[in-house]
């Protein structure tokens, strides 16, 4: 019985003060989680270039300004109609988030995701059941401030057609 209280002490001895500093553990918060974080805007620019075959490229440009660590929505929507039998209706669109994260380095992490749903040259006369390519990319990336990269190069599956995306994150002071 003698050992079975000194173990039991023993025990609540060496857990006590495991819980107490659990306890003691400050917040998870906003601050905690981020504490050199920067009060600064970002400007955002995402440039799309899209092109069949040897045509020249059509260019897309987004720009949006977004506090550092806060998102920035765009959508932009429409619909086209295609010639044909069927004369159908097809939705097209470009939608946009972005969330950067200035570092103290002037680094920018950016959070990006994109949806880009074009009604793409020659699909005018396109098969009724055909629907138009749709890039659809999220991606978190490293930027130099100002400086432009290219974060994705994505191939039409159907037609000679590529999509190329360069996005531009500048810290604004």
């Amino acid at each position: 019985m003698r050992t079975a209280i000194t173990v039991l002490s023993f025990t609540i001895l060496t857990l006590a003060p495991s819980a107490a500093v659990a306890q003691a553990k400050p917040e998870d918060t906003f601050a905690t989680r981020y504490p050199s974080s920067i009060v600064a805007n970002v400007r955002v620019d995402l440039t799309i270039s899209d092109q069949t075959g040897a045509a020249p490229p059509e260019t897309k440009t987004v720009s949006m300004i977004v506090a550092n660590m806060a998102w920035g929505k765009m959508r932009a929507s429409a619909s086209a109609f295609q010639k044909g039998d069927a004369n159908r209706e097809v939705p097209v669109g470009l939608n946009v988030d972005a969330r950067p994260f200035i570092s103290k380095d002037g680094e920018v992490r950016l959070e990006l995701t994109l949806v880009y749903s074009p009604f793409a040259p020659g699909q005018a006369s396109a098969p009724p059941q055909m629907r138009p390519t749709e890039l659809n990319h999220s991606a978190t990336v490293v930027l130099q401030s100002g400086k432009p990269l290219t974060i994705t190069q994505a191939a039409d599956p159907i037609a000679d057609r590529k999509m190329i995306v360069t996005v531009v994150a500048t810290i604004l002071k």
